[in-house]
């Protein structure tokens, strides 16, 4: 018997059998299929209180590093989530003020003078840019929610 020290506080205890099985050589050159089986097998065991300080330590590790991926993955849908919501408030502003554009525009239907003419182009202008700006939100936002269903369904 053998005693074998881990950690300096827990003990593993071996047998040990030094004696090899004798393998023919014709069995190694005919790639024999058959498993090679020693006569005495090595055994360990391991006490209680070691088992106790192992399933402790390895739990715990195992513990923090499941705990350390859920907080980044919930900090990462945190900032993602985040984001959303600042599009989001930023599409409503963008389509009140294209409805007050669209309003404006509309109050200067009947209107045929030349000033008038000026603020139409001036008011197509400003919905152009904003229709342009609110279509780029919509596609970060739809790239978001991509990118949260693809990592979702990992």
């Amino acid at each position: 018997m053998e005693l074998l020290s881990v950690n300096n506080s827990k003990a593993f205890v071996a047998e040990r059998n030094q004696s090899l099985p004798s393998i023919k050589s014709s069995e190694l050159a005919e790639g024999s299929q058959r498993p090679i089986q020693s006569e005495n097998q090595d055994k360990v065991s391991i006490s209680e209180s070691a088992r106790a300080a192992l399933a402790s330590s390895l739990g715990k590790e195992l513990h923090d590093d499941q705990s350390v991926a859920q907080s980044k993955a919930t900090a990462v849908e945190s900032q993602d989530e985040q984001a959303k919501q600042k599009i989001d408030e930023i599409i409503a502003m963008l389509k009140k003020q294209l409805d007050e554009l669209r309003q404006a525009l509309q109050a200067l239907e009947g209107d045929n003078t030349e000033v008038a003419a000026e603020k139409r182009k001036a008011l197509e202008s400003q919905i152009g840019a904003l229709s342009a700006q609110l279509t780029e939100l919509i596609n970060q936002k739809l790239e978001l929610e991509k990118k949260n269903m693809r990592e979702n369904g990992r």
